[in-house]
């Protein structure tokens, strides 16, 4: 992992999954091109979604713990890429004095990052093949230094996010809340050339269904038309999914099924 941004308890933001996901897309540069949110709290505690749960731990435990992060205590998780690497954020009840110490014991560190801000700490590893460290308001963030600048530039309000591009927020605005959301801008998606970004949502139907919901919107009507057909089939031969639909509106296209828990994976 080249970005692991740890979150304390201390953050504002909402206990809805749906307010979470749309802060953290807040967190990240504007030039992030892949973002990817779950609820893991949730996912923790319905035990239909345990094996969704069991994979995330199989695959960020090591890394969470690393840093002296219980996993247990982790409620929301998010990764992304700003094109100088995968970052990570998560939002938990985590011991932020620990993590210091465990930094400490790593032979981090602390160095100053101009300007002077309070509650914003720069950590650095004792070789250059370390992940630097950054703290801001007890938000912990790791990974390559040129990340970790911009997102500072981020929280303090020198650099947009995510949140800020015009074409994300066309999407997050048509997508609900769920235990997992994805955003796509058009370079992950090759082959629709004329598409501007994209978003998937895993929602809870029932106790093992989720819902799949997924927004497309491309730059200009015609050019959705065109996408039509092949996003619907696209859907209509998915595995796992069933009751697919798939609509069209001026520049926008619209899909979604059925799929049980069993059968969705940490990704």
């Amino acid at each position: 992992m080249s970005l692991l941004a740890l979150l304390s308890a201390s953050c504002i933001w909402t206990g809805k999954s749906e307010g979470i996901s749309l802060a953290l897309l807040g967190r990240v540069p504007r030039e992030t091109s892949f973002f990817v949110f779950w609820d893991i709290s949730t996912l923790r505690d319905r035990a239909a979604l345990g094996n969704i749960y069991n994979s995330w731990i199989d695959k960020e435990r090591e890394q969470l713990e690393k840093f002296g992060i219980d996993y247990t205590c982790v409620n929301y998780f998010a990764w992304a890429d700003d094109g100088e690497g995968r970052m990570e954020i998560v939002e938990g009840d985590f011991d932020v004095e620990g993590i210091t110490g465990r930094l400490i014991d790593l032979g981090y560190t602390r160095q100053s990052y101009p300007p002077p801000s309070p509650g914003v700490e720069m950590w650095v590893g004792p070789t250059e093949e370390d992940e630097t460290v950054a703290m801001i308001e007890g938000t912990i963030f790791v990974g390559g230094k040129e990340s970790l600048e911009r997102c500072i530039g981020v929280y303090r309000g020198e650099e947009e996010s995510l949140q800020d591009d015009q074409y994300i927020k066309l999407i997050t605005d048509r997508l609900p809340g769920g235990i997992m959301v994805m955003i796509r801008k058009a370079g992950e998606s090759p082959q629709y050339p004329h598409l501007l970004a994209s978003g998937i949502v895993y929602k809870i139907r029932d106790e093992d269904i989720l819902e799949v919901r997924a927004v497309y919107v491309f730059d200009g009507k015609g050019a959705a038309e065109e996408a039509l057909a092949d996003i619907g089939k696209r859907w209509a031969s998915e595995k796992y999914y069933w009751d697919p639909m798939t609509s069209q509106r001026d520049e926008f296209v619209e899909s979604r099924a059925l799929i049980r828990s069993l059968n969705l994976s940490y990704f």
